[in-house]
């Protein structure tokens, strides 16, 4: 059995809820996907024999034909030699059930698997010699490759090609012809089987066939391409075939370029199209073939020329562009002009969504376009472009050109895209544009069924599928589930009937009108909304509603009144129902299931699918189907006039479907099925952009240009999201990345240079529709991500410098923890922020001291979307609910008293922090519920039911805080094992933070892993978080990697006791930890390997030391005493607590001594006051007033290897990272009162001047990072603000640059001096914010985030950058090419193994090569997916800069291991480390051989391009 291929998500789960519940969740699919109890054909209806029932030796076996049900298969009406016939084998997967005979039956619902290596083979005897010509296999599970061998007498074989040839197996269905000749044997020989999600099984296949010579496909053999097309050729030349047959064009996969009339219509560029032909005889025109699909360039109209603008960038991107130069620039002057009465609704949206992008409210006008306009118009001369296809014209104005509206709608997707991307929103770039998409169906598929989604968020949808030109939104209405929904029903259906009072699921349901108005919306967006109900497998809702209609989930359609209660219900949607008889399904297209049926005969199945395909085409609507006939093979005719979702090769196969006559879509379960939290919570998009295209199934990959595959379309499935707790924000989440990366390879398919790194950072920057809020996002780009802070000394104002003032009611002002709080009083009371809910990637932080008397569900926070509360309903614990899911902490907030609470959530789940470490809790995987949370920030407190008490110090952060990771030693380390479950399941998934990935072992009880600490540390407890437990392991240290120690004493083997394991044990010395398997723990009968989500090591908390040092702060403060310069910074060191503790700890303690030490010191002027003000903390803990002194200098004192912050008030934070001095120092900060005279030549200064020092002198070994609050009023529309530095030797200001949001910028630097901010002319577009799951605490985060904004690299949809991951060759050199901006076309790549690197890393390579970066190993290979090494990585950026030592070839490294370095690169890793290019790893080990991480990738990325730039 074939284990690795996923079913459909079926109507009942209850298999896999035992499962869900036993082993947990995994975001790898589980092996076994079963329905209750039903006898369900399927390939996992054949159980997997034991290891040792298993035949792993060749055997010959011998099999002959017995009767089996027969589907008599043939080519074109041929005999088929070899039906029925005698087969031997040379070993059999299993010793039951897929015999070999089976592939002779004529019964594509049987099949043959061999056993399990690489060289078996099978032999069919078709009785007495045939004049053969023509082999069929079709594969259930496909060869890499194999040889096709025939015999006259059994003993003499000759193979079908030439020179003994391999065939490539395509998968699916192979027709092999060849020269025709004698045979009365026929072997297939296996040479090397293909991996199915990484597993190698035996080949299979349903049938092997054998025919006489076609002599369609023998003409069709001497066809081998195409003629070059020549510059201005305007007909494709057709190649000779002999008389009596004629050759068209069958299909192309750019129509507007080639037609089917073989018409060239040539495009603006150069464009590659692959075109099929068909051959036919003319005297019986039912004898035809199609060729192969040829590829053929043909010439545009313009040339590339330099000094033009680039293509812009769109999602999906533009298929043919000319680049001129200028910009169009919009102005409120500006009018958004039609030709055509049809198109005034366009130009409505157009208006509407131009406003919300740009801010632009232009005027909408029928009539004749002016320059600086925006002009819709109808052209029926741009037909061959097709029914989407559009004309972009940028010049004096913006022409949008099209046959269609639809076409016209395209467009103006496109230049609001790029506007939305433009710094001003207002530019649009001059040039040309032909754009038509390459598949014409691209959709989504969401199961409302299972998971209830309101009609809002459907709009919403609609208006984002549009935004990403894709067609169809089909939804899937009724379906089954396995845990009961609240109510107790175990099905639903979302759709009010009036034929059937009652049958529309009462827990959530769409009204006729809700659904009219959706489908009219889909016309204006361009959007076809297909309904779908799903019969007859599925249909416990209707088996519910009347029992007679079947049973469970399966209609008895033996039944007439189970067929007609179905086509009624149908007739009821379709011509109207009642007195009004409006129809509810107002689209073209009509979905009606069809598969996974376990209730009656294949005959029965096959006899109600064609009733109700002929019944909605009778209906004057287009059916859609789901592939299922190769299951339910048979006899009785089905209707092919319907379009069939191919989504499981097993049921139907795409070269099955196509050749029973159906048009197609994509809808691969392993490519393009989401189904959350039971196996496959994100869709592999890094994957899908590089390597799918609707032509593309697990197995099969049909040729370019088939006209009967359509397109695709990507599913949501929710088997069990409402038991899993999945939210609308949940699955927006998963499927909007999905959809940016479908929408590309549906429309443009695969193209040459395409960089996923590069699309996601555009990608990210387009995300959602105009008018639409479902990511609820807000970008600060300040240092720190914060949003909001109310520490309420100021009433309710924004002190983060974004603005964000609260408006109070029912809210007063009383004694805070620091100074003055917010009392709440109950009821409606409740501060209303400017905020919308925030995504994932959040942190809120507080103070709180609640009343006694709060009720149940009394709430902190709330929005539309969810609630904060104080007490989660009766529990009187803190908790949060949204959309109809609790989740609660085990922790209750005390009363009256002041507990510091911080919330951070993202994509996998929220965590609480109290006090800093006093209490902790993960509600994060795995877990039964997915326990994430999208922050309802728009009201602190409730509008109905608000929380009594006082909160302080209120902070909002657009960035995700896992407080207490910087103690978890394992995280982000580096891991290795034994060998694995499946090549995706890698050991550092166990240490990356995420508890949706795994880390999970071969099936072996002595697995273990290994985890590296990068250095000894003194550790004292680890946790375990288990997908599938161990009986029995043992946690050992080491030092070394030879010598191991047992964590416990007399070396104990340790148990575990449940999903969550914590092994405290004395403090012990170690660099490298390891997990050592000792037994499995079976799950039901099966022992899986181990199977960890998290491995996590611990030493003391960082965090303990900190608070100590707080609480001697508050006792200072409470004093009112000391320097009042050090009392507000350190105030401000407490507002932000505990927020980035780690890099603030050391500066903490140095203000806490200076203001110790200043209380204890006598004023010289015996006048003098100490300052400061007092104010009662509660709790004994006083703290000083809010307000800070006007500080103008500060300073601190600094040791190696410590960090430290200095801060100057609210105007100057300089953050020195440890390593930043090799002796103590002294840095002091100061404003220079007078600057007049060292700004005369730079005129702009929108900031004071600041002097940094170092005492006794030098500068710093290490960037540090200086951030500096300017005044943003001087700042003009085209101007932005820059940090400068003042050389004193030219008398020159230097620009340094930085990031800027909020008044205030931040920039790296290594030298001291003088340093202002000034306004410069805006060049581009400021970066959006970016954000990291799993960086925050990385020593490379900000060269992350910086490298990402600057567009070298990006990070993955599931919200997480992976910096320790790998990095290929090619990747490399993407990143490499865009960090250093290369130049020109890029020589021709002419490595040996050329064809392996992909097209998105062709040109970046190509620019390499030219520029001298890299040429590729001795054997003429580049290697482009093997992993670059440290030396490597080192030697092509040095190559790059022409950088070289002055020791040549004799150069020596200061690194330890720099006899490890290689010869080749010493050169290049001194002149590097020169230049402060590189660092060496723990022991000043450069580490050569070692592989490069993403990290430090995009870190010696940035300081290339600084050192390019000076």
């Amino acid at each position: 059995m074939n284990t690795g291929q996923r079913l459909k998500p079926g109507i009942s789960v209850f298999s896999a809820l035992v499962l869900l519940f036993t082993i947990v969740f995994s975001s790898y699919p589980p092996a076994v996907i079963a329905e209750e109890s039903v006898n369900e054909p399927s390939p996992l209806a054949i159980e997997e024999p034991t290891a040792d029932e298993q035949t792993e030796m060749q055997q010959t076996v011998d099999a002959t034909y017995s009767e089996p049900s027969e589907t008599a298969l043939s080519e074109a009406g041929k005999e088929n030699y070899a039906l029925k016939k005698p087969v031997k084998v040379s070993g059999n997967e299993v010793d039951y059930g897929l015999f070999p005979e089976y592939a002779v039956d004529g019964n594509m619902g049987t099949r043959w698997s061999s056993a399990k290596t690489d060289d078996q083979w099978f032999v069919v005897d078709l009785g007495e010699a045939k004049d053969i010509g023509q082999v069929v296999i079709h594969w259930q599970t496909p060869a890499k490759t194999y040889k096709i061998y025939t015999s006259v007498d059994g003993e003499q074989w000759n193979n079908i090609k030439d020179d003994d040839g391999l065939i490539d197996c395509s998968g699916g269905k192979d027709v092999l012809d060849f020269p025709g000749r004698p045979a009365r044997f026929v072997k297939f020989q296996g040479l090397e089987r293909a991996p199915v999600e990484g597993i190698y099984y035996g080949y299979s296949f349903y049938e092997f066939q054998v025919f006489e010579e076609d002599h369609i496909a023998k003409i069709i053999q001497g066809i081998t391409g195409l003629e070059p097309i020549a510059e201005g050729q305007t007909k494709l030349t057709l190649p000779e075939v002999p008389a009596g047959y004629r050759v068209s064009v069958y299909g192309s996969d750019a129509l507007p370029v080639i037609d089917k009339d073989a018409v060239v219509h040539p495009p603006l560029v150069e464009r590659k199209v692959h075109v099929i032909l068909q051959v036919q005889n003319e005297e019986k025109p039912e004898e035809k073939g199609i060729t192969a699909s040829f590829e053929v360039t043909v010439p545009g109209i313009y040339s590339p020329a330099a000094g033009r603008n680039p293509e812009p960038k769109v999602i999906p991107s533009l298929r043919e562009w000319v680049g001129n130069t200028g910009q169009l620039k919009l102005t409120p002057a500006s009018n958004i002009v039609f030709r055509d009465a049809a198109l005034q609704t366009t130009a409505d949206i157009l208006k509407e969504d131009l406003k919300d992008v740009s801010g632009l409210d232009l005027e909408t006008l029928q009539g004749s376009p002016s320059n600086g306009d925006i002009y819709l118009t109808l052209d029926s001369s741009l037909n061959y472009l097709g029914a989407e296809g559009y004309a972009l014209d940028i010049h004096d104005y913006a022409s949008i050109a099209a046959p269609t509206e639809k076409g016209v709608l395209w467009g103006t997707r496109s230049v609001l895209q790029i506007l939305k991307q433009d710094a001003g929103h207002d530019q649009l770039p001059e040039g040309l544009s032909h754009d038509y998409p390459k598949y014409e169906t691209r959709g989504l598929m969401i199961d409302v069924a299972r998971k209830f989604y309101t009609i809002d968020f459907l709009r919403e949808y609609v208006k984002m599928l549009s935004w990403y030109k894709m067609t169809d939104l089909q939804i899937h209405l009724n379906d089954d589930v396995g845990a009961p929904f609240p109510d107790g029903k175990r099905s639903a259906f979302r759709l009010e009937s009036d034929r059937y009072p009652g049958l529309a699921s009462q827990d959530g349901y769409y009204t006729k009108e809700e659904f009219w108005d959706l489908q009219r919306l889909g016309r204006k967006y361009g959007i076809n909304i297909i309904p779908e109900i799903d019969t007859p497998g599925h249909s416990r809702a209707f088996t519910t509603y009347d029992p007679s209609l079947g049973k469970d989930s399966f209609l008895d359609i033996t039944k007439p009144a189970a067929t007609e209660f179905i086509t009624n219900l149908f007739d009821e949607y379709i011509d109207g129902y009642g007195s009004d008889k409006e129809p509810t399904f107002l689209g073209p297209d009509v979905h009606i299931g069809t598969d996974e049926y376990a209730g009656g005969s294949n005959e029965d199945f096959r006899k109600y699918m064609d009733t109700l395909i002929r019944h909605i085409n009778d209906k004057g609507k287009h059916p859609y189907v789901w592939g299922g006939l190769k299951q339910f093979a048979g006899t009785t005719p089905v209707s092919n006039q319907a379009t069939m979702s191919v989504w499981y090769e097993p049921y139907e196969g795409p070269q099955q479907a196509m050749d029973e006559g159906y048009d197609i879509i994509n809808t691969d379960t392993n490519y393009m099925y989401l189904v959350p939290r039971l196996y496959r919570d994100y869709l592999d998009t890094p994957l899908l952009y590089r390597e799918w295209e609707p032509v593309k199934w697990l197995g099969v990959t049909l040729p370019y240009g088939l006209p009967q595959l359509k397109g695709g379309m990507f599913a949501l499935w929710n088997d069990i999201s409402y038991a899993s707790g999945i939210s609308m924000d949940d699955s927006h989440a998963r499927m909007l990345p999905a959809m940016q990366v479908l929408s590309e390879k549906m429309w443009q398919g695969a193209r040459d240079g395409a960089d996923y790194d590069a699309f996601m950072n555009a990608a990210s920057t387009i995300g959602d529709a105009p008018k639409t809020d479902l990511s609820h996002r807000i970008n600060v780009d300040n240092p720190d991500g914060n949003v909001i802070n109310y520490t309420f000394e100021d009433g309710f104002q924004d002190g983060s410098g974004n603005h964000m003032d609260g408006a109070a009611t029912n809210v007063t002002l009383e004694e805070g923890k620091y100074g003055k709080g917010a009392a709440f009083h109950g009821g409606q009371s409740y501060i209303q922020t400017p905020l919308n809910p925030l995504w994932f990637g959040w942190t809120a932080s507080m103070w709180i001291k609640p009343d006694a008397d709060n009720p149940d569900d009394a709430v902190l926070m709330e929005s539309p979307n969810g609630t904060v509360k104080l007490k989660q309903g009766k529990t009187g614990k803190l908790g949060f609910s949204k959309e109809g899911y609790d989740s609660v902490f085990q922790y209750e907030v005390p009363a009256n008293r002041w507990t510091h609470i911080l919330l951070t959530g993202n994509q996998i789940g929220v965590s609480l922090y109290v006090n800093g470490n006093e209490y902790v809790e993960k509600l994060g995987q795995p877990v039964p519920l997915i326990q994430t949370l999208v922050l309802p920030a728009g009201k602190i407190g409730s509008d109905t039911n608000a929380f009594k008490g006082v909160i302080d110090n209120f902070q909002i952060y657009n960035r995700y805080t896992p407080l207490l990771d910087v103690n978890n030693f394992a995280l982000q380390a580096k891991a290795e094992s034994s060998p694995l479950e499946a090549d995706v399941l890698t050991p550092d998934k166990a240490i990356d933070g995420n508890l949706s990935t795994r880390w999970s072992s071969a099936y072996d009880d002595a697995s273990w892993m290994i985890i590296d600490l990068g250095q000894s540390r003194k550790i004292n407890k680890i946790n375990i978080a288990w997908e599938t437990q161990a009986e029995k392991f043992k946690l050992l240290v080491s030092q070394d990697k030879q010598t191991w120690t047992n964590v416990k004493p007399n070396d104990e083997i340790l148990r575990s006791n449940g999903k969550l394991d914590t092994i405290d044990f004395d403090p012990a010395e170690a660099r490298y930890v390891k997990f050592q398997g000792v037994e499995r723990r079976p799950v039901g009968d099966t022992k899986y390997g181990y199977s960890i989500y998290e491995l996590e090591v611990y030493g003391d908390d960082l965090m303990v030391s900190y608070n100590e040092t707080l609480r001697l702060a508050e006792q200072l403060l409470a004093s009112g005493k000391g320097d009042p310069a050090l009392r507000s910074q350190l105030l401000a060191m407490l507002d932000r607590y505990p927020y980035q503790f780690e890099a603030v700890s050391e500066t903490l303690k140095d203000l806490v001594s200076r203001l110790k030490a200043s209380i204890e010191e006598k004023p010289t002027d015996p006048g003098a006051s100490s300052g400061g003000t007092t104010g009662s903390g509660g709790d004994g803990n006083a703290g000083g007033g809010g307000t800070s002194a006007n500080v103008d200098e500060a300073e601190i004192s600094l040791n190696p290897g410590k960090a430290g912050t200095l801060t100057l008030g609210d105007r100057v934070t300089i953050q020195i990272p440890a390593d930043a001095l090799k002796t103590p120092a002294r840095l002091r900060i100061r404003k220079l009162e007078d600057n007049s005279s060292i700004v005369h030549d730079k005129a702009g200064a929108i900031s004071p001047a600041y002097e940094l020092t170092l005492t006794p002198g030098g500068s710093f070994e290490k960037a540090v990072r200086m951030s500096i609050s300017y005044d943003g009023r001087n700042l003009s529309a085209n101007q932005k603000a820059s940090i400068f530095f003042y050389d004193p030797s030219s008398k020159k200001w230097v620009e340094v640059g930085g990031t800027a949001a909020a008044s205030r910028i931040q920039a790296d630097v290594m030298k001291t001096g003088i340093y202002a901010v000034f306004a410069v002319k805006l060049e581009a577009a400021q970066p959006d914010s970016v954000t990291f799951t799993d960086t925050a605490r990385h020593w490379a985060s900000v060269d992350i985030v910086k490298a990402v904004q600057l567009g070298i690299v990006t990070g993955y949809p599931d919200g997480m950058f992976r910096p320790d991951g790998k990095v290929t060759r090619a990747e490399f050199a993407a990143m490499l090419a865009r960090a250093l901006k290369l130049q020109g076309s890029g020589s021709n790549v002419t490595f040996k193994d050329a064809v392996a690197i992909g097209d998105w890393a062709r040109m970046p390579i190509a620019q390499a090569v030219e520029a001298g970066i890299v040429n590729g190993y001795e054997d003429g290979t580049f290697r482009p997916n093997a992993f670059i090494q440290r030396d490597e990585m080192v030697t092509m950026i040095a190559r790059a800069l022409k950088l070289e030592s002055s020791e040549g070839g004799k150069a020596k490294t200061a690194f330890a291991d720099d006899t490890s370095i290689p010869a080749w690169a010493k050169n290049a890793i001194q002149a590097a480390a020169l230049q402060g290019l590189i660092q060496g790893r723990s022991g000043n080990l450069f580490a050569a051989d070692e592989t490069s991480t993403r990290a430090e990738a995009v870190t010696i990325m940035l300081k290339a391009a600084d050192y390019k730039s000076r």
